[in-house]
């Protein structure tokens, strides 16, 4: 019984290392791809198109905010207002 005890601890000690260095990989993958995500944009440059070839979003300019004008109406149509019911 008292092994069995012993071997438990030894286990949680392990499973602790374990994933303090799974968590260490995991946190210098996510910096070198960070790195990497960088040279690309600095490599083509924020703008360009290309980088939608390594997953990310190119710089994109904001749609014009130009006013929207409606059509005018057509002159030989007569308004709603001025029908006038037959007798």
């Amino acid at each position: 019984m008292i092994e069995m005890s012993r071997q438990q601890a030894d286990l949680a000690a392990n499973k602790q290392v374990l994933s303090r260095a799974l968590r260490a990989d995991f946190d210098a993958g996510e910096r070198l791809a960070t790195m990497l995500r960088k040279g690309v944009t600095a490599h083509y440059g924020p703008r360009a198109e290309k980088l939608t070839a390594f997953g990310l979003q190119p710089l994109r300019s904001r749609p014009s905010n130009a006013p929207i004008v409606d059509p005018p109406a057509p002159e030989d149509a007569a308004p709603a207002g001025d029908l006038q019911p037959e007798s």
